[in-house]
């Protein structure tokens, strides 16, 4: 409800993990904030349709889905039309543009393994914010469960309230207040903006819901925002590209005395020269594409280009000179560890936190 509010951007969360861990009883809790909680979340054995039509019917209230593991749709497709907050732009029978419908909400996902996989598009990465469950949640999910069902609706007035009392631009400079603490963390925009709706309306619901609870640790939250890296689609293409020849040197050994496997290339110290159509079929294979990462490969010093800016070199190969994709495999890791926020920076975030 804070989107519409602030201006934003849709975005999704994920809680995954294995059975017993709580996952359903977390979104029954999560619907029950709002109202009937057995009615305000679903399945996702459902159709695109339905649930996009469910999210424009909630509108700013949270869409909720369970058991992800189960889909037979393509969530990353489902994960686009939910976070972009229109429904597919359709024609009456006399060629007149129906009404779309639209929201601006988050959406709650639960389920037993990722939805992000390593060949995931950047967009659909970009925009859910995964959370692992390394335990269970409750102590006693029956008596929680109980609970919620007879008392539900209560907490989402209270925070309605709070929200309409509040002057916007004060919630606007406090949201804002966050994202800078957030750029930090050497994450994206999107990724950023998403957290930072979670942490506001964290520390909103400790003034008029749960007072005296404790908020959300910044910097432990912080640790859910996917590096930059992780979402860029040529990163992730990389690395899946080095761990395909490290598994296969074998194929890049090009002598015939000891390698009676088909030669893909060979492995010259820290650089492995590579058949371009093989590279292409392997990157193809697992969503990626050659061409579209070819240049942010040599801007990062990945892929070596010739000394005429061809993205190929001539290297021999079992004894033949031919055009290779020249690709370092050796690069110095980098040390990309969180920094430790400072006690200015706490200061500035819009509540006083422990």
């Amino acid at each position: 409800v804070l989107i519409s509010k602030i201006g934003g951007l849709c975005f999704a969360v994920h809680l995954w993990g294995g059975s017993g861990t709580g996952k359903t009883v977390v979104l029954i809790l999560a619907a029950s904030i709002w109202g009937e909680p057995d009615s305000l979340y679903t399945t996702i054995n459902s159709t695109n349709n339905f649930l996009t039509n469910r999210a424009s019917f909630l509108r700013n209230i949270p869409l909720l889905i369970d058991e992800t593991q189960l889909a037979s749709m393509d969530i990353e497709k489902l994960i686009y039309q939910l976070t972009e907050g229109k429904t597919r732009g359709r024609l009456s029978k006399d060629s007149k543009e129906k009404n779309a419908g639209s929201w601006s909400n988050t959406t709650i996902l639960t389920g037993e393994k990722p939805i992000v996989d390593t060949n995931t598009g950047a967009g659909a990465v970009n925009r859910v914010i995964e959370i692992a469950l390394d335990g269970a949640l409750f102590d006693d999910f029956q008596e929680t469960l109980e609970t919620v069902r007879n008392n539900y609706g209560y907490a989402g007035r209270k925070f309605i309230e709070y929200i309409q009392q509040t002057d916007i631009d004060l919630l606007k400079s406090q949201y804002n207040a966050i994202c800078k603490v957030l750029q930090k963390f050497d994450s994206t925009g999107k990724q950023i903006q998403g957290l930072a709706f979670v942490i506001l309306a964290d520390m909103i619901s400790l003034q008029c819901v749960f007072e005296g609870e404790e908020a959300l640790n910044v910097e432990k939250v912080a640790m859910l925002l996917k590096k930059k890296d992780d979402v860029s689609v040529s990163e992730r293409a990389y690395r899946a590209t080095v761990d395909w020849i490290l598994e296969n040197q074998n194929r890049f050994n090009d002598d015939p005395e000891q390698n009676k496997l088909q030669i893909w290339g060979k492995i010259d110290g820290d650089f492995a020269y590579i058949n371009t159509s093989v590279l292409k079929k392997f990157l193809s294979d697992n969503k990626y594409n050659f061409d579209a990462v070819k240049k942010e490969w040599a801007t990062k010093g990945y892929l070596i280009k010739d000394s005429r800016g061809q993205y190929t070199v001539v290297q021999r190969v079992n004894g033949l000179a031919t055009r290779r994709v020249k690709l370092c495999i050796n690069l110095q890791e980098v040390n990309t560890n969180f920094q430790q926020l400072t006690i200015e920076e706490i200061n500035g975030l819009p509540f006083a936190i422990n």
